[in-house]
């Protein structure tokens, strides 16, 4: 690609947005992931928010999707990755054979607990990048998907275009 492409896309800024974050996000799991591997931490990046939630207790790939806001794949995904690490089991539910929870094993509650101190270092990090740049983005994260959840790009298009 050349230049002029990428001051195309600039262009439109900020209608790609949703790829400028993609992009960010691919950033932000290969850097942590760099670290994490240096630093002997087995949990893959991916998995860590699974991880993380499963420390409360035991969990469908239903509840977990719900809890952070992901699809079920997703879920199954990142679940089958801990899993042949070690770090997850698929438990039974005497009282509903379809259910099967996640849980912790013992290599994952240690990975967990690594984890979560991974995550409050990485709360700093971006604490510290926030302020360089002066822009909460997290907050604004969480603002617009709030507002796309009030009124959803597709309508707000529509309204725009003067289509709806």
């Amino acid at each position: 690609m050349t230049s002029s492409s990428t001051s195309t896309i600039a262009s439109y800024a900020p209608a790609f947005f949703g790829l400028r974050a993609s992009r960010l996000t691919e950033l932000i799991v290969e850097q942590g992931a760099r670290y994490t591997k240096a630093e002997g931490i087995r949990t893959p990046v991916r998995g860590m928010s699974t991880l993380l939630c499963l420390r409360q207790g035991p969990a469908t790939v239903t509840e977990l999707a719900a809890e952070l806001g992901v699809t079920h794949a997703a879920v199954i995904k990142n679940a089958r990755m801990l899993e042949s690490e070690g770090f997850i089991d698929r438990g039974e539910d005497p009282s509903d054979a379809r259910r099967r929870p996640l849980s912790l094993t013992a290599a994952g509650r240690k990975a967990a607990e690594e984890t979560a101190a991974f995550m409050e270092l990485a709360r700093q990090v971006y604490l510290e990048i926030f302020d360089e740049i002066g822009i909460d983005v997290h907050a604004g994260l969480v603002g617009m998907e709030a507002a796309l959840a009030r009124s959803p790009l597709d309508e707000r298009l529509k309204k725009c275009a003067g289509t709806e």
